[in-house]
């Protein structure tokens, strides 16, 4: 699947093949799980290569963006060896495109790498480590990823769920930081993101000179704050006014007025409403500097 994205740090999704495997503690409510069972109807370990409608999609793509790729999987697993290659090469043809890999097996990563990939990586390719926690194995994927060379090299602490007092950041590029999405009820629960643990991990990034991003607070935060933003629709719980807007009428074409509400926000992913202090959605200076020279052409 390729896709205008609802994720905050990327632009467009490309997922070549679907599947996964849970290998942490932070796999344990990812949403591909609970989507495919519950959306899908299929197993999520089941791993599947994308048609071609999707598989190529990024081919239609003719202005920089960042793509999320395999966010239904993990571009590093092994069983998906067989079409890894094809990938690589859709991403080597793509240049203007930055692909931004995630994993939580960085130590797969160095004998899938493409035969020409050099000292310093692609100049296209982000590679990046998922940490939840303080654990030892959770921090060691960091150490493992700055031994491989790379253009961007980051961090995703989400779902971030507990304190890590000291997140090793030397050669690190990038910082993600996020709450855990999930259910209330029954399987795939959210829990607890505190924001002095947010905090902290934005001030260890500020004195090391790293970019952050803060995605989402979560949905303990979420509740925590009562978070809410402002949404089109009328007919949904937790709705209050909040002033109007103009809109164009799509049977006249005329601009009208209209209501503003506040809608409940699950994630509370709206940034407009998260305490001062982390407003925070930096890039990673090489991909500020590839706009730049993109455009200066």
């Amino acid at each position: 699947m390729a896709e205008n994205s609802k994720i905050q740090w990327t632009d467009h999704t490309v997922n070549f093949w679907y599947g996964c495997r849970m290998i942490s503690r932070g796999c344990y409510n990812c949403y591909w799980f609970r989507d495919a069972y519950l959306r899908y109807g299929r197993d999520p370990e089941l791993f599947v290569r994308s048609q071609d409608s999707n598989f190529f999609k990024a081919y239609t793509y003719h202005e920089p963006a960042k793509i999320f790729t395999c966010s239904d999987s993990d571009f590093f697993h092994k069983n998906a060896d067989q079409w890894r290659d094809d990938a690589w090469t859709v991403i080597h043809n793509t240049p203007h495109l930055h692909w931004q890999i995630l994993t939580k097996r960085p130590h797969l990563i160095r004998n899938r790498l493409p035969h020409d990939w050099g000292e310093s990586g692609w100049n296209n390719v982000w590679l990046g480590v998922t940490v939840e926690g303080n654990l030892t194995h959770e921090l060691r994927r960091i150490e493992i990823l700055k031994n491989i060379p790379a253009a961007v090299r980051f961090i995703s602490v989400e779902p971030l769920i507990e304190d890590i007092p000291n997140l090793p950041l030397e050669g690190i590029d990038w910082v993600i930081i996020g709450g855990e999405s999930g259910n209330d009820n029954g399987e795939f629960l959210y829990r607890p993101t505190e924001l002095e643990w947010m905090l902290k991990i934005k001030e260890q990034c500020d004195a090391a000179g790293v970019p952050v991003f803060v995605k989402q607070l979560g949905v303990y935060l979420s509740k925590k704050l009562n978070h809410k933003k402002i949404v089109k629709r009328f007919n949904r719980r937790f709705e209050q006014e909040l002033g109007t807007r103009m809109v164009k009428d799509k049977n006249t074409g005329l601009m009208k007025e209209v209501k503003n509400i506040m809608k409940y926000d699950r994630e509370a992913g709206d940034i407009r409403f998260f305490p001062p202090e982390l407003k925070v959605r930096q890039f990673p200076a090489h991909w500020n500097q590839f706009l730049a020279d993109y455009y200066s052409k």
